[in-house]
């Protein structure tokens, strides 16, 4: 039996074509995502993404999209937010992947995902609100959904990355406008067989030493990222969910 509440009917912006947002992405599109925009720094790669995504559809009028992004500047990311405002109507879910860094002196650098979630809160706070109906059953579940995710396989760097992400999230999430309905949350994968997994040989090492066989699959990753986003996660917001398989509890 399919839950309902898990099918996407809307619009969908994935910032940062990595292996995580190319998974989300294509995750979302077979969700039922009437269109999905992938952008990323590297415009074949988005390219190759936004391509890839026709073969998941479900949506029957799908459509979707590539946006080149310049950089992390604001400026760049509201002509990527305009981009699909104009070509789509609305932003209803974001997902992203990227614009949080570490620089060579250690110090978390989240001024692009911090663009992203504020640009994009923006956005949704002008749109109507979205509802599931169902059986007759009808509720109102906002006006869009953020979802930020951190680095995968970040070692040592984990917390730090945490720690940062979760307070421009919890920002996003707790707005002073109480008539702007949006969700904003936090995915932190910690070991993910993702291609970098696969060719560092102490990751892997790393990984079966302190909890075995416990790295997640991409997919696994990624329909976390489309439940979160989805109807049935309505009521969860300013939260962040820790993908380590058990990690911290068998330290």
């Amino acid at each position: 039996m399919t839950i309902f509440g898990t099918h996407l009917t809307g619009v969908a912006l994935i910032v940062g074509c990595n292996e995580i947002g190319r998974e989300a992405g294509l995750r979302i599109a077979d969700a039922g995502a009437r269109v999905v925009v992938f952008a990323d720094i590297d415009a074949r790669t988005a390219q190759d993404c936004s391509a890839e995504s026709k073969g998941y559809k479900l949506h029957h009028d799908y459509q979707t999209a590539h946006f080149h992004l310049e950089s992390m500047d604001r400026d760049k990311v509201q002509d990527m937010v305009d981009f699909v405002v104009k070509g789509y109507g609305r932003i209803d879910y974001a997902v992203n992947t990227t614009g949080l860094y570490r620089d060579r002196d250690g110090k978390m650098d989240d001024k692009g995902m911090a663009s992203c979630c504020e640009v994009e809160a923006a956005a949704m706070c002008k749109q109507s609100q979205l509802e599931l109906v169902y059986k007759g059953f009808k509720r109102e579940i906002g006006q869009g959904m953020i979802v930020n995710v951190t680095p995968a396989n970040p070692g040592a760097a984990f917390i730090h990355y945490r720690h940062a992400a979760i307070h421009l999230t919890k920002k996003t999430a707790i707005r002073q406008d109480s008539s702007c309905r949006i969700r904003c949350n936090l995915v932190c994968p910690y070991w993910v067989r993702d291609q970098h997994f696969h060719m560092e040989s102490n990751i892997r090492q790393n990984a079966q030493q302190n909890f075995p066989y416990m790295a997640a699959d991409l997919d696994e990753v990624a329909d976390t990222i489309a439940f979160m986003i989805s109807p049935s996660a309505s009521y969860i917001n300013a939260k962040c969910l820790v993908l380590d398989g058990g990690r911290e509890e068998s330290l």
